[in-house]
């Protein structure tokens, strides 16, 4: 493993909590892939596309045991929360779903509090 220099490396991660969102690749009528942001806020893009709140846990949970063992990762933090409001939505906020919990739990075993 490559000596780290300075400042440890920050995980910035994200996952839509829709089918496809773990693999980047929400899936679009003409066969791309949407961003994650489309769904932001709670927007309803495609009611065919079904939320998938345990694939997004499972993510975040793979990513953070992964990234525990290695020296180098001296952080993490989720994009897209939206804490004002608890959404069981598409997007990617983590917010009020079963993937806050896996981040609490990371949260608290890297940090020690």
């Amino acid at each position: 493993q490559p000596a780290v220099v300075g400042k440890p490396i920050v995980l910035h991660i994200e996952y839509a909590s829709v089918e496809g969102g773990v693999s980047n690749c929400p899936a679009a009528p003409d066969g791309s892939c949407r961003a994650s942001s489309a769904f932001d806020g709670g927007a309803v893009v495609d009611p065919d596309l079904a939320v998938d709140l345990t694939a997004q846990a499972q993510a975040f949970n793979a990513l953070l045991l992964e990234a525990n063992g290695r020296a180098a990762i001296g952080g993490f933090y989720a994009s897209a929360d939206y804490p004002i409001v608890s959404l069981l939505d598409k997007s990617a906020s983590p917010y009020g779903k079963p993937a806050q919990d896996v981040l609490t739990f990371w949260y608290q075993k890297l940090t020690g509090r």
